[in-house]
Parts: C-alpha cells; structure tokens; sequence
C-alpha cells in the first residue's frame, strides 16, 4: 500500500513539474478572405514568427484560397477548419 501511494504522489509531481518542451502555437481565424487577402494575413504571421497558420473553410470556393496559400508558402504547415460545417456531399465534384 505504501509503495503504492508512493507511485502516484510521484506520478502528480512529474504532471505539476511539467516540461521544459516548448509548445509549438499556431496563427488562425475565423475570418474568410480573397486568396490576395489571406496570403497578406499569413505573411504577416509567418513575419510575427508562426511557423503553422489554420484557415477557415466554409464553402468549396475557399479551397481555391487554401491552394493560393499553400502556393505562396510551401514549406509553412497549414491546416484548415470547416468547423463541422462541410458535408461529405461539398467534396464531391460538383460538375457530375
């Protein structure tokens, strides 16, 4: 029983001491914008020091802005949100 205690009042210090590991941050918004716009935003955060920025999609014609990024920043992690807003249907070919 005491080794036992002893275990998980060791296992609390290790969670409150926490990590020297950095935690990596990313730029977002929820902001839709023209590719000409958001390509703006990004360098403005790639400038700030970001090195991953999300992007929020809601309609198909936003993955035209999600290419136009990932063209001007090819190295930068990039992720985007459609917020549980897309249905499998938005991804289909709309032209069949």
């Amino acid at each position: 029983m005491r080794h036992r205690r002893q275990r998980r009042r060791q296992a609390r210090l290790r969670v409150a001491r926490g990590s020297d590991d950095p935690i990596r941050a990313y730029a977002s918004t929820g902001e839709r914008q023209p590719a000409a716009e958001r390509i703006e935003y990004v360098q403005r955060r790639v400038d700030e020091g970001f090195e991953a920025v999300k992007l929020r999609v809601a309609e198909q014609s936003d993955l035209d802005v999600v290419r136009a990024v990932r063209e001007a920043f090819p190295d930068l992690t990039l992720m985007v949100d459609a917020n549980k807003g897309w249905a499998v249907r938005v991804m289909e070919d709309e032209t069949e």
